[in-house]
């Protein structure tokens, strides 16, 4: 009979002999996979209630609508939904401007998108929109795509010319794209891909297209005219070309600029403290809307606009399209599953990750059916909607209806608003955005790869396109994950104390002393192909160290934090 310790001696084993002595379980045939694959396939429709819990997970609304709180929650859902609504405006009409298209078109994208995603997300909080990143990206892609569909008019045959595309519908057509690809995201359980977008990596990259937004608004803030460029280090040719062209400054335009920011920025530092101090409830106040009504023109018979008629996206454009929806779509995704987790865990909700990229999908691809522009979760924007009170997805409802309202009869002024107005209320929204510079002496005691993973996100995205800086920061910040595991960290760990079992560096620690029976090894990585030569030589210098403070190895442990299977 065995001992009650025999199981222990492995020692010489082959894997076939280890699982033959600890019974090991047969995995499942290629068959029996199939078979479990066709009925889960096949279980939704096999009764009523397996469908309709499909369904429900596929259109959440149907599950969190009958079950909503009125008395509770409906008053809390109306002054966020409101609030959040005027940063939708702000933030619609401001970043179609980066896009090349009119102020009406960030309209509709504030208001389509969120319509469906209301029907189809399961996060709470996250507010779909306008997003200063994606307009970025986009706006890059509109005029690239623009000059490519031309070139590509001009190469053909006299008789033969393709229909012309208006930066709308470009922008439309990339919506559709980005779409699509994030529903693909979505069925192919892409979401492990955000794991790849580090904290580091998306505020360095954030904040370097934070400045392209200001460089690309600063000759719309002097009233001058400055070319187009592209590629490599446009940023600082559009600056030297903005500087050279000072002299040329419109000084009404100028004087408009400095005006609306200093009544922007006196409003938000002052009055509206003043005014939550005065009043018992918070009131949001549209400082935005209301330098846009004193400064704009307004007409005497204010005309009637209505909302556009669905259509189809211009399917030709797709193809051209796809390489920039790809990086679109990546940023997008990144940055809406990553705050969607963290406001979950805040709020202490759960959010279907899966179910996620369908409603950006389907949001996207939904609302690619009017005039849009590529949206995205919007950080400052969702905080808004978080701080103001918001409970639930209902929210998006009172905020829906503000953004109609203004549409219908408001937005025959936005005809008459001179541009420089919405570059100043552009350029104070993105002002923020810059505090993260601040982040920097935090990263650098705590480590310095991530620190550095931040610079190289922003001098790349800087230095280079905006697409060519997230492409350069993600290559390097891969890089760093190669490197660590190529040259991982090992330590020899010490006791702490005698009476306690706490074992660190003893390098660090004068206290951690070596243990004269067992020589305590830590691996800080985990093993892999590229890493086992470091591993072996490691081990060698860690008993070398041992054994010039000990006379006699007995025993060695070795620890791995994380071993491949």
């Amino acid at each position: 009979m065995e001992s009650k310790d025999a199981w222990l001696d492995v020692y010489g084993m082959n894997q076939d002999e280890y699982d033959r002595k600890f019974r090991c379980k047969s995995q499942s045939s290629i068959q029996r996979r199939v078979k479990d694959f066709i009925h889960r396939l096949l279980l939704p429709f096999l009764s009523l209630s397996n469908f309709w819990r499909l369904f429900t997970s596929f259109v959440p609304i149907f599950r969190w609508l009958p079950d909503y709180k009125w008395k509770e929650d409906l008053l809390y859902d109306t002054v966020g939904g409101l609030t959040t609504g005027i940063s939708h405006i702000l933030q619609g009409l401001a970043f179609a401007v980066v896009i090349g298209v009119d102020p009406i078109y960030g309209l509709y994208a504030s208001l389509f998108p969120v319509i469906f995603y209301m029907l189809f997300g399961t996060s709470r909080h996250v507010s779909i929109g306008a997003f200063a990143v994606t307009a970025i990206m986009s706006g890059v892609a509109v005029d690239k795509i623009a000059t490519q569909y031309s070139q590509l008019n001009a190469t053909l045959f006299d008789n033969y010319t393709l229909p012309s595309a208006s930066n709308i519908e470009i922008a439309t057509a990339l919506t559709f794209t980005t779409g699509v690809i994030e529903t693909i995201a979505g069925i192919l359980q892409l979401e492990f891909i955000t794991t790849y977008f580090s904290d580091q990596l998306v505020s360095g990259f954030t904040t370097g297209s934070a400045v392209h937004v200001v460089v690309g608004q600063l000759d719309t803030f002097l009233g001058i005219r400055v070319p187009k460029f592209y590629g490599l280090g446009y940023v600082f040719k559009r600056l030297y070309h903005i500087i050279i062209r000072i002299p040329q400054t419109n000084l009404y335009t100028l004087g408009l600029s400095i005006f609306s920011t200093i009544f922007l920025y006196f409003g938000k530092k002052c009055v509206t403290p003043f005014m939550e101090k005065v009043l018992p409830f918070d009131t949001p106040i549209p400082h935005e809307l209301l330098v846009a009504t004193v400064v704009g023109e307004i007409p005497a018979i204010l005309l009637y606009f209505s909302l556009p008629e669905p259509q189809l996206p211009r399917f030709d454009l797709v193809g051209i399209c796809f390489p920039y929806a790809m990086g679109i779509a990546a940023v997008v995704i990144a940055v809406h599953i990553s705050m969607a987790k963290m406001l979950a865990k805040q709020k202490h909700y759960s959010i279907d990750s899966e179910q996620e990229l369908y409603a950006l999908g389907f949001s996207t691809v939904l609302g690619s059916f009017f005039p849009i522009y590529p949206v995205a979760t919007s950080l400052g924007r969702t905080m808004v909607n978080v701080e103001s009170g918001s409970r639930t997805q209902f929210a998006s409802v009172p905020s829906c209806l503000l953004i109609v309202a203004v549409i219908l009869w408001v937005g025959p002024l936005l005809n008459a608003l001179p541009m420089c107005i919405l570059a100043v209320i552009l350029l104070m929204s993105l002002r923020t955005m810059f505090y993260r510079f601040a982040e920097l002496p935090k990263i650098w005691p705590v480590s310095k790869i991530d620190f550095l993973i931040w610079v190289v996100s922003f001098v790349a995205t800087v230095a280079a396109d905006v697409m060519d800086g997230l492409v350069i920061a993600v290559i390097f910040a891969m890089l760093t994950l190669l490197f660590r595991s190529q040259w991982p960290r090992w330590r020899r760990l010490g006791q702490l104390s005698p009476h306690h079992p706490y074992f660190d560096n003893p390098k660090r620690y004068a206290a951690a002393t070596s243990n004269p029976n067992f020589c305590i090894y830590r691996f800080e990585c985990p093993l892999l192909f590229n890493n086992v030569g470091r591993f072996k030589t490691s081990i060698h210098d860690a008993l070398l160290e041992w054994q010039k403070e000990t006379s006699i190895l007995a025993n060695m442990i070795i620890t791995v934090l994380v071993t491949n299977s």
